[in-house]
C-alpha cells in the first residue's frame, strides 16, 4: 500500500464513520493528470451485520471527504470522488472478510513477486489464521492457502444468490430513521 493509500484509508475510513458507514476500501486508479478515488462503504445493520448504503448517505459522506481531501491537500491532480456500496461482488480486504464470508462463493487471485499468477473460484469453508481453506468451484479437491498470497479477493455470487438479491425489498431513504 502507498502512503497515498495509506492516507486515504485513514482519512476515508473517520469521514465514513462520521455518518455511520463502515470502510469496505479506499483505492485510487489511474494517475498523471487524472485520478479517481473509489471509496466502498457498507452501514452496519445493528445486528451484527451489514446492509447496503442509500444514497443519501453515500452523498453525504462523499462531501465529508471531498472537503477534508481538499483541505489536506492530499491529491495534486485532479480526481474524481466516487463513494457507493461495494455490491454483490464485494471485495475481501482481509483475513476477517473471509471469515465473514464462511460459505460464500469467492474469487482469490494469487500473486508472486508483483504478478498474478493464478486464480481459483470456490466456496470459503474455513480460515484458521492466515489460512483460508476453500472448495474450488470447478470440482478440483479442497485447497488451502496463505491470505499473504492473495493479490485480489471478491465475492463470486452464484445464480442463486443474484435470484436471492432481486427478491429483496429495496432500501429507501424512507426505510431509514431521522436525525
Amino acid at each position: 500500500m502507498t502512503t497515498l493509500d495509506t492516507k486515504l484509508t485513514q482519512m476515508a475510513t473517520q469521514a465514513m464513520a462520521a455518518h455511520g458507514l463502515a470502510l469496505v476500501c479506499a483505492r485510487t486508479t489511474g494517475g498523471g493528470k487524472y485520478m479517481t478515488v473509489q471509496v466502498l462503504v457498507e452501514k452496519p445493520d445493528g445486528k451484527g451485520g451489514f446492509a447496503s448504503p442509500t444514497l443519501d448517505e453515500c452523498t453525504a459522506a462523499s462531501r465529508t471527504l471531498a472537503a477534508q481531501l481538499d483541505v489536506a491537500d492530499l491529491i495534486a491532480t485532479r480526481y474524481t470522488l466516487e463513494v457507493g456500496s461495494p455490491g454483490m461482488e464485494r471485495p475481501l480486504m482481509s483475513v476477517a472478510d473471509c471469515t465473514r464470508f464462511i460459505g460464500k462463493q469467492a474469487k482469490f487471485k494469487f500473486k508472486h513477486g508483483t504478478q498474478t499468477v493464478g486464480a481459483v473460484t470456490g466456496t470459503i469453508d474455513a480460515v484458521e489464521g492466515e489460512t483460508i481453506t476453500l472448495t474450488p468451484a470447478d470440482g478440483t479437491p479442497q485447497t488451502s492457502f496463505s491470505f499473504a498470497d492473495v493479490h485480489a479477493a471478491q465475492l463470486s455470487p452464484s445464480e442463486a444468490d443474484y435470484a436471492a438479491f432481486m427478491k429483496q425489498k429495496p432500501r429507501s431513504t424512507e426505510d431509514q430513521p431521522t436525525e
